[in-house]
């Protein structure tokens, strides 16, 4: 169980899990609102919570290239992505996004050239938090582990007051416990994070208390099983 800050420790805790288990194959389900797959040649921002996914991903996404890098930079980047000796961490035939709404241009280009798979809000809706974990988990039958990374702006912008970036259309707080739980019972789950919690944003600890609702749920499925 990995509780975070901003998101971009998640390329960290990617290379911990194949780091600990070197010949494993990474499966990662990220719920949240933003792809996270810009890159310093990309990046609308320079924030490197935008860029988790990039690193494990090891992509640099020049075809899309706004930003000419430094020697620097550059030198940094490389060091991201290298983390533990292992590049990439991830294929993009295993990551699937719940949730996700909010990209950039850049962002989708890499969604669309490699085909990842995308659950959108209204598809949890539809199908049910059940059905959708079913399908993910047969979706990624040939990895070895599942990584949940959890992102609280995956949550509808009412509730998710307290995180830096909340986007409506979101997901409501059962959803999400459901989802969670839901996975935490299949055993290749090996990690599971949360993150982006702002207790300077947050609003009467409404946000804290959610996420500590699902850390506690997820834990109590654990102790089960």
């Amino acid at each position: 169980m990995v509780l975070s800050g901003d998101h971009s420790i998640a390329g960290a805790t990617m290379t911990g899990i194949k780091m600990a288990k070197p010949k494993s194959k990474l499966g990662v389900i990220w719920i949240d609102a933003h792809a996270d797959l810009h890159t310093p040649y990309t990046t609308p921002s320079g924030n490197v919570h935008g860029m988790p996914l990039a690193v494990a991903l090891n992509e640099d996404n020049e075809e899309n290239a706004v930003h000419q890098l430094d020697e620097e930079t550059k030198k940094h980047w490389n060091q991201l992505k290298n983390m533990g000796k292992i590049a990439p961490k991830v294929l993009p035939e295993d990551l699937v996004y719940i949730s996700l709404r909010d990209f950039e241009r850049e962002e989708k280009y890499l969604i669309d050239k490699y085909g990842i798979k995308v659950v959108s809000t209204n598809e949890v809706r539809r199908k049910g938090p059940e059905n959708i974990v079913r399908a993910i988990i047969r979706y990624l039958a040939d990895c070895t582990d599942i990584y949940v990374s959890f992102d609280v702006d995956s949550l509808d912008s009412s509730i998710s007051k307290g995180t830096g970036t909340p986007v409506s259309n979101g997901l409501r707080e059962r959803e999400v416990e459901d989802l969670i739980s839901k996975f935490m019972q299949n055993r290749k789950v090996c990690c599971f994070e949360i993150a982006e919690v702002n207790p300077t944003l947050d609003r009467e600890n409404l946000m804290s208390e959610i996420a500590f609702n699902i850390l506690q749920r997820s834990v109590n499925v654990l102790m089960m099983n």
